[in-house]
């Protein structure tokens, strides 16, 4: 058995893993990059904001050691968590969510092209994307090579992602795509899962800090 294969542990996944993680990042990434890809339909706004080849973005690797923590520390929150008997938060740093996160299968035509950069208040996601996956002439061979940055809060029992900027090749993207994707609350795909849902009546809060996020679980009522 692979390394990849030991800690990314069984087919059989948790609430972290449906209930936040996964859906949040995978819905920026594919409605950044779909979004800007229809919006973009005109040749010299494509050529601004995406590019020809990909960029180095930082790839994250953890030595075994710290692999084998970080997949031990999720699943035994999620163990508690489920059960109602957490009372520690998680603390996550960006490279080892970032590596957690590129270990799951359902990140595979991702994979490598994503880093999570929590900050103060916000939390960003750097991208080298591949848009081929959005079927269109216009956009085979291109790259979205950018950074968004998001507010993440939980107010009543709900997460609101919300985008506070975003830019490409260095540049702010323009404020005819900034504007509506500025309203969109990206965890808002996943309210309808069961899952999610149990998820979001298990936490609390949600902490960023400069490289780290802090899930505080929900105490079980006495």
């Amino acid at each position: 058995m692979s390394e990849e294969q030991t800690v990314s542990g069984p087919k059989k996944r948790g609430c972290l893993y449906y209930g936040c993680l996964t859906m949040i990042v995978l819905a920026v990434l594919m409605l950044l990059a779909t979004y800007i890809g229809f919006r973009f339909g005109l040749r010299k706004l494509v050529s601004t904001f995406t590019s020809t080849n990909g960029v180095q973005i930082g790839f994250v690797d953890l030595p075994a050691s710290q692999a084998s923590n970080v997949v031990t520390r999720i699943r035994s929150f999620d163990q508690v968590l489920r059960e109602r008997t957490a009372s520690e938060p998680l603390h996550l740093t960006g490279q080892e969510l970032t590596w957690w996160l590129n270990q799951q299968p359902d990140f595979a035509l991702h994979k490598g092209t994503f880093v999570v950069k929590p900050m103060s208040n916000l939390v960003g996601i750097a991208m080298s994307l591949p848009l081929d996956f959005i079927n269109t002439p216009l956009l085979k061979g291109r790259y979205f090579n950018g950074e968004a940055k998001f507010s993440v809060t939980v107010t009543n029992r709900q997460l609101y992602v919300h985008m506070q900027s975003l830019e490409a090749n260095g540049k702010p993207l323009p404020q005819s795509v900034t504007g509506r994707l500025d309203a969109q609350n990206f965890s808002e795909s996943a309210q309808s899962n069961e899952v999610w849902r149990t998820f979001m009546k298990l936490i609390d809060h949600v902490d960023l800090r400069d490289n780290e996020v802090i899930f505080h679980p929900r105490q079980a009522p006495k």
